[in-house]
């Protein structure tokens, strides 16, 4: 008896390995480099899922990993995506052949209400060119000049405050965390060229915009997981 419930245990996991595998021959097929995928989350880590490691430093690491070909395959979860690398190839992606792809494949649902939800990538069809439509005369030579000096202004201030810094350490060397500033500077651009606000995020370092944007930004591991099986059809 135990012989059997062994035998039959033996075959559901190879039934149910064979299953969780079976998405994951399209790079294989057509010769594109990819990561070996795992069962059932396929180039995704656990630390990823579980928000201990950011999804962008993933994707970050694979860029690394992959920069010596022009195009690379990922599998979120059961699906598989196309990473393009060589410029030529993404030219003829967006511009020379753009009406054969018209929409982006995004990790974030149509319908879902996450403020990521309605960018301009992840809008398809009639909803992008509504939104694009309605973003194009933002962007006309008179406004980008005017643009030029807002984000001019805001990296005056980012240099005001790593030369207040090098006063303030006697004239020893700095740490300066790159991607703090960044984050920092980007948030004074956004809140200066589209909203019109000045709020100088390394003077005031937890202004309320600043920690709005945080919380847009950064996703916890719950938020990732909601969006998983929303993307495993």
């Amino acid at each position: 008896m135990a012989l059997i419930i062994v035998a039959l245990l033996s075959v559901l996991l190879a039934l149910l390995y064979k299953f969780s595998m079976a998405p994951y021959r399209s790079f294989k097929d057509r010769g594109i480099v990819h990561e070996p995928p795992k069962p059932f989350i396929g180039n995704l880590s656990l630390r990823v899922l579980f928000g201990r490691t950011p999804f962008i430093q993933m994707l970050i690491d694979n860029y690394q990993k992959f920069k010596e070909h022009k195009i690379y395959g990922f599998y979120n979860i059961r699906e598989p995506f196309f990473v393009l690398h060589d410029t030529e190839l993404i030219k003829k992606v967006f511009i020379q052949d753009f009406d054969h792809f018209t929409n982006h494949r995004s990790l974030i649902p149509e319908f879902s209400e996450s403020l990521f939800s309605k960018c301009l990538i992840v809008l398809k069809d009639d909803k992008w060119r509504e939104m694009r439509n309605t973003l194009t005369p933002s962007f006309t030579g008179s406004k980008l000049k005017t643009m030029f000096e807002l984000i001019n202004e805001c990296s005056v201030e980012g240099i005001r405050y790593i030369e207040s810094q090098l006063k303030n350490s006697n004239g020893l060397k700095i740490e300066l965390e790159m991607k703090d500033y960044f984050e920092r500077f980007a948030n004074d651009v956004i809140a200066s060229a589209a909203f019109g606000i000045k709020v100088n995020s390394f003077v005031n370092k937890n202004n309320e915009f600043y920690k709005a944007g945080q919380s847009v930004a950064h996703f916890s591991g719950v938020a990732v997981i909601k969006v998983i099986p929303l993307n495993t059809t």
